[in-house]
Protein backbone atom coordinates (compact mmCIF):
# COMPACT_ATOMS: atom_id res chain seq x y z
CA UNK A 1 0.00 0.00 0.00
CA UNK A 2 1.69 3.02 -1.01
CA UNK A 3 -0.89 5.46 0.58
CA UNK A 4 1.58 8.02 1.97
CA UNK A 5 1.20 8.07 5.79
CA UNK A 6 2.48 11.85 6.27
CA UNK A 7 -0.84 12.61 4.40
CA UNK A 8 -2.53 11.33 7.26
CA UNK A 9 -1.75 14.01 9.29
CA UNK A 10 -3.30 16.53 7.28
CA UNK A 11 -7.37 17.13 8.43
CA UNK A 12 -10.54 16.05 6.24
CA UNK A 13 -12.54 18.37 5.20
CA UNK A 14 -15.99 17.04 4.62
CA UNK A 15 -17.92 19.08 1.88
CA UNK A 16 -21.53 20.40 2.25
CA UNK A 17 -23.89 17.75 3.47
CA UNK A 18 -25.71 16.26 0.05
CA UNK A 19 -29.50 15.86 0.63
CA UNK A 20 -29.71 12.15 0.63
CA UNK A 21 -28.55 10.50 -2.31
CA UNK A 22 -31.66 11.24 -4.19
CA UNK A 23 -30.80 12.54 -7.95
CA UNK A 24 -32.48 15.07 -9.06
CA UNK A 25 -33.66 15.18 -12.84
CA UNK A 26 -31.07 18.84 -12.81
CA UNK A 27 -28.29 17.06 -11.39
CA UNK A 28 -28.18 13.97 -13.94
CA UNK A 29 -25.36 14.87 -15.93
CA UNK A 30 -23.77 17.30 -13.12
CA UNK A 31 -20.43 16.04 -11.10
CA UNK A 32 -21.07 16.55 -7.87
CA UNK A 33 -17.75 16.68 -4.96
CA UNK A 34 -19.44 14.96 -1.72
CA UNK A 35 -15.95 14.63 -0.13
CA UNK A 36 -12.29 15.69 0.13
CA UNK A 37 -9.43 14.19 2.33
CA UNK A 38 -5.96 15.09 1.38
CA UNK A 39 -5.98 13.77 -2.33
CA UNK A 40 -9.10 11.37 -2.02
CA UNK A 41 -11.80 13.25 -3.12
CA UNK A 42 -15.29 11.28 -3.55
CA UNK A 43 -17.47 12.31 -6.49
CA UNK A 44 -21.44 11.68 -7.50
CA UNK A 45 -22.21 11.61 -11.30
CA UNK A 46 -25.89 11.47 -11.53
CA UNK A 47 -26.90 7.92 -9.73
CA UNK A 48 -22.89 6.37 -9.76
CA UNK A 49 -20.25 7.37 -7.45
CA UNK A 50 -16.78 7.57 -7.68
CA UNK A 51 -13.57 7.86 -5.83
CA UNK A 52 -10.50 10.04 -7.05
CA UNK A 53 -7.52 9.11 -5.21
CA UNK A 54 -3.40 9.26 -5.75
CA UNK A 55 -2.11 5.74 -6.63
CA UNK A 56 1.41 6.94 -7.00
CA UNK A 57 4.01 5.94 -4.75
CA UNK A 58 6.89 8.21 -5.74
CA UNK A 59 4.78 11.20 -7.97
CA UNK A 60 1.34 11.86 -8.10
CA UNK A 61 -0.56 9.72 -10.42
CA UNK A 62 -4.12 10.26 -9.98
CA UNK A 63 -6.60 7.10 -10.57
CA UNK A 64 -10.67 7.23 -10.49
CA UNK A 65 -12.02 4.05 -9.88
CA UNK A 66 -16.71 3.63 -9.83
CA UNK A 67 -17.75 2.38 -5.97
CA UNK A 68 -20.81 2.01 -4.59
CA UNK A 69 -23.40 4.45 -2.68
CA UNK A 70 -22.30 2.63 0.56
CA UNK A 71 -18.55 2.66 -0.47
CA UNK A 72 -19.36 6.87 -0.45
CA UNK A 73 -21.09 7.20 2.37
CA UNK A 74 -18.29 5.14 4.71
CA UNK A 75 -15.84 7.56 2.99
CA UNK A 76 -17.80 10.39 3.92
CA UNK A 77 -17.87 9.40 7.68
CA UNK A 78 -14.43 10.68 8.48
CA UNK A 79 -10.19 10.20 8.24
CA UNK A 80 -10.54 6.87 9.18
CA UNK A 81 -13.65 5.59 7.55
CA UNK A 82 -11.89 7.35 4.22
CA UNK A 83 -9.18 5.28 4.59
CA UNK A 84 -10.82 1.78 5.16
CA UNK A 85 -12.55 2.36 1.99
CA UNK A 86 -9.72 3.46 0.10
CA UNK A 87 -8.00 0.53 1.18
CA UNK A 88 -11.13 -1.87 0.48
CA UNK A 89 -11.17 -0.70 -3.31
CA UNK A 90 -7.76 -1.43 -3.53
CA UNK A 91 -8.16 -4.88 -2.58
CA UNK A 92 -11.20 -5.45 -4.40
CA UNK A 93 -9.31 -4.01 -7.48
CA UNK A 94 -6.16 -6.15 -6.92
CA UNK A 95 -8.23 -9.58 -6.58
CA UNK A 96 -9.76 -8.47 -9.63
CA UNK A 97 -6.53 -8.42 -11.27
CA UNK A 98 -6.05 -4.83 -11.23
CA UNK A 99 -3.08 -2.97 -10.10
CA UNK A 100 -4.66 -0.10 -8.64
CA UNK A 101 -0.97 1.83 -7.44
CA UNK A 102 -0.95 2.98 -11.31
CA UNK A 103 -3.27 5.57 -12.96
CA UNK A 104 -6.22 3.47 -15.64
CA UNK A 105 -3.92 2.62 -18.93
CA UNK A 106 -0.74 2.06 -16.77
CA UNK A 107 0.42 5.75 -17.88
CA UNK A 108 0.20 9.01 -15.67
CA UNK A 109 -2.04 11.23 -16.40
CA UNK A 110 -1.08 14.21 -14.83
CA UNK A 111 0.39 16.57 -12.41
CA UNK A 112 -2.01 19.21 -11.96
CA UNK A 113 -2.16 18.90 -7.89
CA UNK A 114 1.54 18.19 -7.50
CA UNK A 115 2.51 21.11 -9.53
CA UNK A 116 2.03 23.84 -6.76
CA UNK A 117 1.75 22.27 -3.06
CA UNK A 118 0.45 26.19 -1.82
CA UNK A 119 -3.11 27.56 -3.06
CA UNK A 120 -2.09 31.26 -2.51
CA UNK A 121 1.57 33.00 -3.28
CA UNK A 122 3.86 34.34 -0.34
CA UNK A 123 4.55 37.66 -2.91
CA UNK A 124 5.26 38.89 -6.06
CA UNK A 125 8.57 36.91 -6.72
CA UNK A 126 6.42 33.60 -5.79
CA UNK A 127 3.65 34.74 -8.26
CA UNK A 128 6.00 35.35 -11.46
CA UNK A 129 7.97 32.27 -10.86
CA UNK A 130 4.93 30.02 -11.03
CA UNK A 131 3.38 31.70 -13.61
CA UNK A 132 6.58 31.42 -16.04
CA UNK A 133 6.48 27.76 -15.02
CA UNK A 134 3.43 27.07 -15.92
CA UNK A 135 3.88 29.59 -19.70
CA UNK A 136 6.94 27.00 -20.12
CA UNK A 137 5.44 24.11 -19.76
CA UNK A 138 4.01 22.65 -22.56
CA UNK A 139 1.33 20.73 -20.38
CA UNK A 140 -0.43 23.25 -20.44
CA UNK A 141 -2.14 25.90 -22.37
CA UNK A 142 -3.94 29.57 -21.54
CA UNK A 143 -7.61 29.51 -22.05
CA UNK A 144 -10.47 32.43 -21.64
CA UNK A 145 -11.56 33.44 -18.68
CA UNK A 146 -15.59 32.35 -18.40
CA UNK A 147 -16.23 33.12 -14.74
CA UNK A 148 -13.79 35.54 -12.91
CA UNK A 149 -12.80 34.58 -9.37
CA UNK A 150 -14.11 37.91 -8.26
CA UNK A 151 -15.11 40.91 -10.16
CA UNK A 152 -13.12 43.39 -8.42
CA UNK A 153 -10.14 44.26 -10.80
CA UNK A 154 -7.74 41.25 -9.91
CA UNK A 155 -5.98 39.45 -13.01
CA UNK A 156 -7.10 36.15 -13.66
CA UNK A 157 -5.94 33.51 -16.29
CA UNK A 158 -7.11 30.43 -16.66
CA UNK A 159 -5.37 27.41 -17.51
CA UNK A 160 -5.79 23.97 -19.40
CA UNK A 161 -3.82 20.78 -18.47
CA UNK A 162 -3.74 18.93 -21.60
CA UNK A 163 -3.04 15.71 -20.29
CA UNK A 164 -6.50 15.23 -17.89
CA UNK A 165 -8.20 18.57 -19.25
CA UNK A 166 -8.71 19.57 -15.90
CA UNK A 167 -9.25 24.19 -16.07
CA UNK A 168 -7.17 25.81 -13.59
CA UNK A 169 -7.29 29.75 -12.13
CA UNK A 170 -4.71 31.83 -11.84
CA UNK A 171 -4.93 34.82 -9.92
CA UNK A 172 -2.94 37.42 -8.89
CA UNK A 173 -1.96 39.18 -5.30
CA UNK A 174 -3.88 42.03 -4.56
CA UNK A 175 -2.49 42.71 -1.08
CA UNK A 176 -4.21 41.76 1.07
CA UNK A 177 -5.10 39.48 -0.69
CA UNK A 178 -2.31 36.86 -1.82
CA UNK A 179 -3.36 35.69 -4.83
CA UNK A 180 -4.84 32.37 -5.76
CA UNK A 181 -3.89 28.67 -7.49
CA UNK A 182 -6.99 26.31 -7.58
CA UNK A 183 -8.95 24.41 -10.11
CA UNK A 184 -11.86 25.41 -11.33
CA UNK A 185 -15.41 23.85 -9.97
CA UNK A 186 -17.56 21.97 -12.53
CA UNK A 187 -16.07 23.33 -15.65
Amino acid sequence: MYWRSHRLLKKSRPLPEPVGFAVQESQMNKNVKLFEFNDLEIWQRGARFFARYDAGAHQVAMREDEISQSEAELAMQGKDAAIKMLFGLQRRLEDAGINPYVPKGGNLLCNCRGIRSQKNFSGWPDFDAFEAKLNNDVAWVKIPVETPYSNVGISEKWYKCLKCQKVWRLVEPDPPFAGLWDEVPSY
